[in-house]
C-alpha cells in the first residue's frame, strides 16, 4: 500500500495512523516489491575520499536493495560524509495530480551542508505492479525552496531487479513517480516554458567546442528560474539581464559572469559524467522519463546528448525539454548555443530519438540520448545565492575582486597575446568576506589548480600550447576553501585571450571596415555573369539593428559585419567569398556566423528568395559545410516573422566547421542571398566573425 495525495496530505496526521498496521504485515513478495516485515529503521554509512557504498540489505527492511554509491573523489581528501537512509511514511508535499507512487518515499541525510564535488548514484526499488505496460518510474527529489518535486537524472533500470538508479550532488526526499498508460500512449505535455521568454538572451559563449559544462549550467539556471522565480517576479529570463544596448549580448557582462560561474560550479561534474559514459537508457525509457518529468514537474527537464566530431573528438551537449506534441512526435527544446528559437527533437517509442533541427550545427553526428537534471549541478539553494548576487551585479561585499593587468583586457574581456608560449598572467585581488589565496584557471574547459599565491600580486606562467585557438576562454578563481560557494568561487573574472593572425581567411570578421581578403559581386537571376550588376547590393555594416528583423543587432562580434545583398526585391543575387590554405598546426579551427532575412511571398520554393552558405574543400572536391534555405524554407525550424509574417529571419547562426586534416588544403567560404526570381521580393544575409 502506498500513500496517496488523498490519504497522506487532505487527512494530514490520520493517514500515520492508518499506517501504523504496516508495521507488522506480511506481503506477497515479488522481487523487490515492498513486501516482508514492514522494518522502518535507519541505514547508515559513511563517504570518504575513496568512495562509499550504503546498501540496505536486509532483506525485510522497506527499502531493501536501496543502495548509495559514491566512487574516488566525490568528496574531499580526509572528509568523511556520516549518511543516513530513512524511509519516511508520508510524502514531504502532495503526489502531483495524475501519478501513481511507485516507490517507497527514502529520506537521505548527510552531516555536512555541501554537494557533493560530483554526482552519486542512488539505485531505489519501485513496485512494478503500479504501473501499466510499458510505463517507467521515473526519480524525483522534493524541492523545499519552489515546494514541487524535480526531476532528477536516471542511468539505469534493472526490469528485473525492479530497480532504478539515478544520479544527484545532493540529499533529500526521494521517490519514483509514473503516469499510467504514456508507455503505450505518449500524450501532449507542457510546461509552459519558452526559449525566447525564459532562456537566456545571452548565447552559450562556451559553445560545444569546450567540455559542455556552460550549456549544462546554463538549462540548469533557466529551469530553475522558470519554476522558481517566473511566477512570483513576472520577469522572464530572456530579459532579465540585459546591460547597456538592449539588442546586443556582448556587453551583459552579469550574464556573462552568471554563465561562467555556474560553469565554474559544474565543470568537474560535466566531466565526470560524460567520461564515465553513465546512462545505459534506451531511446524510449528516456523518452518516458522526459515526457513524465514534463507531465508532473514545474521545473522542465533537460536532456543531454552526445557524439564524435572531427579527429574523433568528442562533443556534447545539455539543453531544456520545455514540452512535447504528441500529434507531430516531437519534444520542444531551449538549446543554449541557439537564444531566442526553439528546437525540435522527434521521438517516437518504436524508432526513438531520431531529427534533431539543430543537429547540423554540431561537429558531428549526435549518437547518445540521456536525460539530465539540474540536480546534477547544484540544489536550489545555491542557484539562488546566484540569482541574489547576480542582482546586485556581483557587488556584493563579500565577493573578491580580481583584476588582470598583463595581458591587458580592453573594456569587453578581450586580450591578445603577443607571444602566446607561455602566456604569463599578472593581476591583483582584493576585498571579499574570506581571504583568496587559491589560484584556479580554467582554459578552454581545462582546468589547473595553483596551491599558493599571494592574491595581492598574482603572476602564473600558463604553459606552451595552453591556448591553441584564435580565440580561447580564461576563467580565473580565487578561493580558499572549494567546498563553500561563498568561499570557493568567491573571486571570479572571465577572459578572452586572442591570438592574432591565427584566423587563415584574412579579415574574417571584416574589422578592416571593408571587403580586403574577400571576393564580392552582385548578378542577377536572368544575367548570371559574376559581376554584371551595379552598384552591388553588398555592403560592410558597423553597429546597429536589422530594419526589418528589428531584433537583430550586428555586428556578432567585433565592431564590423558584411551585408550580403540587401532588402531591395528587382532579382539580385549577391556573393561574398575568399579562399585560403589551411596551416600546418596540429589544430585548425574555423569559426563563423551568419543570419538571414527573406522575404516571404509563398512562391514556389524554386523561386523563392534564398540564403546559401558553404565551406568547401577545393583541394579534396568535397563540402564540408552547406546550409540551403529559402523563404519559410520546413527544413529550418526557427524562423522569426516580422511585417506580419511577410518576412522572415534566420537569427545569428554558429558555424564550426570540421578541418581536421585538411592541413595544406586550399578552402573556399561562399555566402549567397538572393531575391526571388519573380523580381517583386527581397532577401539577404548578414556574415561575420572572430579575429
Amino acid at each position: 500500500m502506498f500513500l496517496t495525495p488523498s490519504h497522506a496530505v487532505r487527512y494530514g496526521a490520520a493517514a500515520s495512523l492508518l499506517l501504523i498496521p504496516l508495521a507488522g504485515c506480511r506481503e506477497k513478495r515479488t522481487g523487490h516489491q515492498f513486501a516482508g516485515s514492514a522494518a522502518t529503521s535507519e541505514i547508515t554509512g559513511t563517504i570518504t575520499y575513496p568512495g562509499g557504498d550504503i546498501t540496505v540489505n536486509k532483506t525485510k527492511h522497506v527499502l531493501y536493495g536501496m543502495s548509495v554509491v559514491a566512487d574516488e573523489g566525490t568528496v574531499d581528501l580526509g572528509e568523511a560524509v556520516q549518511v543516513r537512509i530513512r524511509p519516511e511514511l508520508l510524502p514531504p508535499g502532495p503526489i502531483p495530480s495524475g501519478a501513481v507512487q511507485a516507490s517507497r518515499i527514502a529520506r537521505i541525510i548527510k552531516n555536512n551542508a555541501f554537494d557533493f564535488l560530483h554526482p552519486l548514484s542512488i539505485t531505489l526499488p519501485y513496485d512494478p505492479s503500479v504501473l501499466q505496460v510499458g510505463d517507467e518510474p521515473t526519480p524525483f527529489v522534493w524541492d523545499p525552496a519552489t515546494s514541487h518535486y524535480i526531476p532528477l537524472a536516471a542511468q539505469s533500470i534493472d526490469k528485473t531487479a525492479n530497480t532504478i538508479t539515478f544520479s544527484t550532488v545532493h540529499f533529500g526526499y526521494f521517490v519514483l513517480l509514473g503516469v499510467p498508460g504514456l508507455g503505450t500512449a505518449p500524450s501532449d505535455a507542457d510546461t509552459g516554458f519558452r526559449g525566447p521568454v525564459d532562456g537566456f538572451f545571452h548565447p552559450n559563449f562556451g559553445n560545444y567546442v569546450l567540455p559542455g559544462a556552460s550549456s549544462l549550467g546554463m538549462a540548469s539556471y533557466a529551469s530553475w528560474y522558470f519554476a522558481a522565480k517566473k511566477v512570483p517576479t513576472s520577469i522572464n529570463l530572456f530579459d532579465k539581464y540585459r546591460q547597456g544596448d538592449p539588442g546586443v549580448f556582448q556587453d551583459d557582462t552579469t550574464a556573462r559572469e552568471l554563465i561562467g560561474r555556474i560553469f565554474a560550479a559544474s565543470r568537474n561534474i560535466w566531466e565526470k559524467r560524460v567520461t564515465l559514459g553513465d546512462s545505459t537508457m534506451t531511446d524510449a525509457q528516456t523518452g518516458l522519463q522526459l515526457l513524465t518529468a514534463l507531465k508532473l514537474s514545474t521545473m522542465p527537464p533537460l536532456l543531454r546528448f552526445s557524439g564524435l566530431g572531427g579527429g574523433g573528438a568528442p562533443f556534447s551537449q545539455t539543453v531544456l525539454v520545455h514540452d512535447f506534441d504528441a500529434s507531430a512526435g516531437e519534444f520542444h527544446i531551449y538549446d543554449p548555443n541557439f537564444p531566442g528559437e526553439i528546437a525540435a527533437l522527434s521521438w517516437s517509442l518504436t524508432s526513438g530519438f531520431t531529427t534533431y533541427t539543430k543537429a547540423a550545427a554540431y561537429p558531428g553526428a549526435i549518437t547518445k540520448y540521456a536525460i539530465e537534471a539540474c540536480s546534477s549541478v547544484l540544489d536550489s539553494s545555491r542557484f539562488e545565492d546566484y540569482f541574489t548576487a547576480a542582482d546586485t551585479n556581483w557587488t556584493d561585499s563579500r565577493l573578491v575582486t580580481v583584476n588582470l593587468t598583463a595581458p591587458v583586457p580592453d573594456a569587453s574581456g578581450v586580450a591578445f597575446i603577443i607571444d602566446p608560449d607561455p602566456v604569463n598572467v599578472q593581476g591583483s585581488c582584493s576585498g571579499g568576506l574570506y581571504p583568496a589565496t587559491r589560484f584556479v584557471y580554467y582554459i578552454n574547459g581545462g582546468m589547473k589548480w595553483v596551491d599558493t599565491m599571494d592574491p595581492a600580486s598574482y603572476s602564473k606562467s600558463i604553459p606552451n600550447g595552453s591556448f591553441p585557438n584564435p580565440s580561447n576562454s580564461l576563467i580565473m578563481l580565487w578561493t580558499d576553501n572549494p567546498r563553500n560557494e561563498w568561499n570557493a568561487w568567491a573571486g571570479f573574472r572571465s577572459f578572452t585571450m586572442k591570438r592574432p593572425g591565427q584566423n587563415f581567411f584574412v579579415n574574417l570578421g571584416f574589422e578592416t571596415g571593408d571587403f580586403t581578403g574577400w571576393s564580392h559581386e552582385t548578378h542577377t537571376w536572368y544575367n548570371t555573369t559574376p559581376g554584371s550588376f551595379l552598384p552591388e547590393k553588398s555592403a560592410i555594416v558597423g553597429a546597429g539593428f536589422d530594419p526589418i528583423a528589428s531584433t537583430l543587432a550586428f555586428p556578432y562580434a567585433g565592431s564590423q559585419a558584411c551585408r550580403i545583398n540587401n532588402e531591395d526585391n528587382s532579382e539580385h543575387i549577391s556573393t561574398v567569398s575568399q579562399s585560403a590554405v589551411v596551416p600546418s598546426v596540429p589544430n585548425p579551427q574555423l569559426q563563423f556566423y551568419w543570419a538571414a532575412i527573406l522575404e516571404d511571398p509563398s512562391h514556389s520554393p524554386w523561386e523563392q528568395p534564398y540564403v546559401d552558405i558553404v565551406v568547401s574543400d577545393d583541394t579534396a572536391g568535397v563540402q564540408l559545410y552547406q546550409r540551403h534555405f529559402y523563404a519559410n524554407d520546413p527544413l529550418y525550424s526557427g524562423w522569426q516573422p516580422f511585417f506580419g509574417g511577410s518576412w522572415k529571419a534566420i537569427p545569428w547562426q554558429i558555424a564550426i566547421v570540421d578541418v581536421s586534416g585538411t592541413q595544406g588544403h586550399t578552402l573556399t567560404i561562399r555566402v549567397t542571398a538572393a531575391d526571388c526570381s519573380l523580381g517583386g521580393h527581397g532577401g539577404y544575409a548578414y556574415l561575420d566573425g572572430e579575429e
